[in-house]
């Protein structure tokens, strides 16, 4: 919800900015005859006003040059002291709820992310102590090494990763599908990795085989490395 309502006012702004020079320079001439003859600087100065309300001055705008709409003369002008009082409270504004929708967004992309690396160690139960620690093959793409404690009613997977990823989040998925180039669209998720730490997730009790599939959540989302579960 947040990253659309950011990439809304993005767009909004975006087509404001665009719009506005169009709206000064050349449709407003059509609302009223006095701005044709405008200097320069009054054409800058009431961009801001332009880009924060552009859709309805494009279609006053567009009503006009068909000579549909015709500007009403007011009782009282207002001045130009008056204008840029109003204008500089368009782009306060303006700027407030550019800022207010930024910070959204990162506060729940910071949210999400924290959400990742909050996992604990889950505590093992006695007979799952003294199980021994299977490894599982990795690649050698990750500096970590990744093994199963395997009790009687759960499994836990264990991660051990070295050092910093220097790389986006990274989430490990489970799927009963085996070596899938792209991560399956039923998989489930077990866990995130980031290091160095110890990680231990505990397995679904379908997970006795497949695949677990540590998987890129940002920039090309691709899948890291593979890890089967066959036994």
């Amino acid at each position: 919800m947040a990253d659309f309502l950011f990439l809304a006012a993005m767009a909004y702004l975006a087509a404001g900015i665009c719009l506005a020079p169009v709206l000064s320079f050349w449709l407003s001439n059509f609302m009223d005859a006095s701005a044709a003859h405008g200097s320069r600087g009054f054409r800058f100065m009431i961009l801001p006003g332009l880009a924060a309300l552009w859709p309805v001055m494009l279609i006053k705008a567009l009503q006009a040059r068909r000579g549909v709409y015709e500007l009403p003369v007011p009782e009282k002008p207002a001045s130009p002291r008056a204008l840029r009082v109003w204008h500089g409270r368009l782009i306060l504004i303006l700027l407030f709820v550019t800022v207010s929708v930024v910070l959204a967004a990162l506060h729940w992309q910071v949210r999400d992310y924290r959400n990742l690396r909050t996992a604990e160690l889950p505590k093992l139960s006695k007979d799952m102590e003294q199980m021994a620690f299977v490894p599982l093959p990795v690649s050698g793409k990750l500096p970590m090494a990744a093994g199963l404690i395997l009790g009687e009613k759960q499994w836990v997977i264990e991660f051990e990763v070295e050092r910093d990823l220097e790389m986006p989040p990274l989430a490990v998925y489970w799927s009963s599908a085996n070596h899938a180039e792209k991560l399956p669209e039923d998989a489930v998720l077990i866990g995130s990795l980031w290091g160095p730490s110890r990680l231990r997730y505990l397995l679904p009790a379908a997970a006795r085989s497949g695949t677990l599939y540590i998987f890129r959540l940002a920039g090309d989302q691709q899948v890291e490395d593979t890890l089967p579960l066959e036994f």
